[in-house]
């Protein structure tokens, strides 16, 4: 395999770890998908595995039959960091690199020592029948910490919004209580306000008086 950028194997490790998800997720197999997409299943095999990326109309038949967007299983789309390395996922590229660039009786050797380590300290290692799937298993991890992490994000980004509904609903409480006669009253407190916070305000109270 030709020696790939950073930025090639982690788009691989996430094609390969939502494509497997998604596989899972609808009960699919390979060979359902060679039978109803044509694709070859040495190419299949290899977007499974993490060795290789679909064309543009491979990929657009990929997410059109598990019915999701282009944007949501190649990272080549992803919105946010598309070609940013995060911390976190570059010591799993530097495996990845260093694994695809050992021969095949040297990558089964390293794949003994693993399971070797993981019997030793009695983890689990059902899931990890070849070489191969090291890489595919590590993608998985890789992708479930972003998921992770952009559930956070909306989460954070939530609360936000919900603190700020919360802190204008208090200030229109405020102005509701003051004399709509007493002009002074209703002056300081537009004074004691941004401009950008009696505009929140008036928008409120208009919606609150709308039938």
């Amino acid at each position: 395999m030709a020696k790939n950028s950073p930025q090639d194997i982690k788009n691989r490790l996430y094609f390969s770890a939502r494509l497997n998800r998604l596989m899972k997720e609808q009960g699919k197999r390979q060979i359902d998908l060679h039978n109803d997409l044509g694709i070859p299943k040495s190419t299949l095999t290899g977007y499974v595995k993490g060795r290789s990326m679909p064309n543009t109309e491979n990929l657009q038949k990929i997410a059109d039959y598990f019915k999701v967007e282009v944007s949501d299983i190649d990272p080549r789309f992803f919105v946010h960091d598309s070609e940013v390395i995060l911390k976190s996922e570059q010591p799993v590229i530097d495996f990845v690199t260093m694994f695809e660039s050992l021969s095949e009786r040297k990558q089964k050797k390293l794949f003994k020592g693993v399971i070797k380590d993981l019997e030793h300290d009695n983890l689990p290692h059902d899931f990890l029948k070849e070489p191969s799937d090291l890489v595919t298993h590590l993608g998985s991890q890789l992708d479930e910490l972003l998921r992770a992490k952009k559930e956070r994000e909306m989460l954070e980004k939530e609360n936000k919004m919900l603190e700020e509904e919360i802190r204008i609903l208090k200030i229109s409480n405020e102005y509701t209580l003051i004399d709509p006669k007493d002009t002074e009253a209703i002056k300081d407190f537009r004074n004691s306000h941004s401009e950008e916070d009696i505009i929140k305000v008036e928008e409120l109270l208009n919606k609150k008086k709308q039938p």
